[in-house]
Parts: structure tokens; C-alpha cells; sequence
């Protein structure tokens, strides 16, 4: 158990220091060009995210005032129906009503 905690750090320091005498990468140039197309990439991807979350936004607002629309709308649907329903209730009271009785001079000629 000693001899873990004296070779534990010293591997790790010795890890640590062959790290940074290592003077670079032979693709250290490429490597950077990658992070920064990526980092140009994520830029455009966050405007192209934000103008989304705009168009959403205002889709929301548009559906919300179409749903008040449509909620007048069947509304005043319901009472005409209600008010044609009454109407044709009425008709066909007048007509059930004016077939007992004949038209006043008018006779049927065969």
C-alpha cells in the first residue's frame, strides 16, 4: 500500500511532465482550423436556432389569435342552427296546420 502512494504520483507527474515537454503536434495547425470551422459552424447553427425560435414564436401568436377566431365562429355557427332548427320547427307547423284546411276557392280540376 506504501509503495502505491509513492508510485501513484510519481507516474502521474511523470506523465504530466512528458506532456508538457512535448513540443507539439505535427497537426496542431489542422487541428485548429477544425475548431475554429466548428466554432464558425456553431455560430450559424445558433442564429439559424434563433431565428426558428422567432418564426415559432410568431406561429404560436398567429394560432392562438386563429383559435379565438374560430371559437367566435362556432359560436355564432350554434346559434344559427339554433335559429334554423326554430324556423323549420315553425314551417312545418304551418304546413302540417294549413293542410287541414283547403285554400278558400280554389278546387282541384282533374
Amino acid at each position: 500500500m506504501n509503495k502505491l502512494r509513492i508510485v501513484a504520483p510519481l507516474i502521474g507527474s511523470s506523465l504530466l511532465l512528458m506532456g508538457l515537454s512535448v513540443p507539439g503536434c505535427p497537426n496542431t495547425e489542422a487541428l485548429q482550423q477544425s475548431v475554429d470551422g466548428l466554432k464558425t459552424s456553431e455560430m450559424e447553427l445558433k442564429a439559424k436556432a434563433n431565428a426558428a425560435d422567432s418564426s415559432i414564436n410568431a406561429m404560436k401568436e398567429e394560432v392562438a389569435a386563429l383559435k379565438a377566431q374560430l371559437t367566435e365562429v362556432s359560436t355564432t355557427v350554434l346559434a344559427q342552427k339554433a335559429a334554423l332548427e326554430e324556423m323549420e320547427k315553425k314551417v312545418t307547423e304551418i304546413q302540417s296546420s294549413s293542410k287541414g284546411a283547403a285554400p278558400k276557392g280554389k278546387t282541384k280540376k282533374k
